[in-house]
């Protein structure tokens, strides 16, 4: 079922050991009927990182929304941007860190739910189990080409004054309004909303005076 989602509706989460907070878009605490997809909206503060890990059952992809950060594996290191993307395979040990003045705000999908997040010593990026050595595939201009991985398709999208878009629930599908205004048959869009979309669903949104601004994924 089609479902539009205000800001304060979400789940809104903020770390114990350090100023990172996450918000909610595609998980068990969001109602949605989500078996191929999971997402959130993360912010790493100044001097925010995470601790080395790998997923077990999914790709991971992030989208970076504002600011910048480092992806870490191993020795391997990308600068990480606004209108860029990243996507880390099953099993590729991998963190991110904010090392600069400026939040490092970035939308992480996984497709399907990850299994499991399994937490490692940072200098263990090969496991000696088989897994390949990390192979981040880093796309610099996410708005023109998107980011496909394992039946994850993720884009953004402008919609400018009164412009307008037919949302298909391509597989299941969400939207995350990144800023602007606008409207729905369903509700408002305002910045930090999510529209989702069950398999074979359809919305139109219509953008207001300043525009549209969206993150599109769809995950089959």
């Amino acid at each position: 079922m089609a479902r539009v989602f205000a800001e304060a509706e979400l789940p809104h989460w903020r770390a114990t050991q350090d100023t990172r907070d996450r918000l909610d878009l595609v998980t068990e605490h969001v109602p949605v009927a989500a078996r191929r997809l999971r997402a959130d909206r993360t912010v790493y503060h100044p001097g925010d990182t995470d601790g080395a890990h790998y997923n077990v059952g999914c790709d991971q992809v992030f989208v970076v929304l504002e600011g910048s950060g480092l992806m870490h594996a191993g020795e391997a290191v990308f600068r990480l941007g606004a209108e860029m993307a990243a996507a880390v395979a099953e099993g590729e040990v991998h963190w991110l860190e904010n090392d600069t003045d400026a939040d490092f705000v970035f939308v992480e999908l996984w497709a399907p739910p990850p299994a499991e997040t399994v937490w490692v010593d940072a200098a263990d990026t090969a496991r000696g189990d088989g897994v390949p050595e990390f192979t981040a595939r880093v796309v610099e201009d996410v708005a023109f080409s998107g980011i496909a991985v394992s039946g994850l398709v993720a884009r953004v999208a402008e919609l400018g004054p009164g412009g307008q878009m037919e949302l298909a629930g391509e597989g299941e599908t969400m939207t995350y309004v990144i800023a602007g205004r606008g409207s729905s048959a369903l509700g408002a869009l305002e910045p930090e909303s999510l529209v989702w979309l069950d398999p074979g669903d359809a919305l139109e949104l219509e953008a207001g005076p300043g525009g549209l601004r969206l993150l599109v994924a769809h995950a089959r």
